[in-house]
């Protein structure tokens, strides 16, 4: 495996164990706030998937700035 292989899987894996809890507690709480205002399913899907995508682009550019910055010193 070479080492542009290898990082990217380190990479792709980190993104996703650092995903897989913030996502259950953001669902947890769009759903609570679902429920409680009665929203339709429409607008919950709309909404977390808008929610979801904030979040997902934000932590993607952070960890690759992250990765970058840490392959660069090496």
């Amino acid at each position: 495996m070479s080492i542009r292989i290898r990082r990217a899987l380190v990479e792709a894996v980190t993104d996703t164990l650092l995903a897989t809890p913030l996502n259950m507690l953001i669902s947890w709480v769009i759903l609570w706030f679902a429920f409680q205002y009665l929203w339709g399913p429409t607008v919950t899907m709309l909404v977390q998937t808008g929610i979801m995508f904030f979040f997902a682009v934000s932590r993607k550019v952070y960890l690759r700035l992250y990765f970058e910055k840490r392959y660069e010193s090496q």
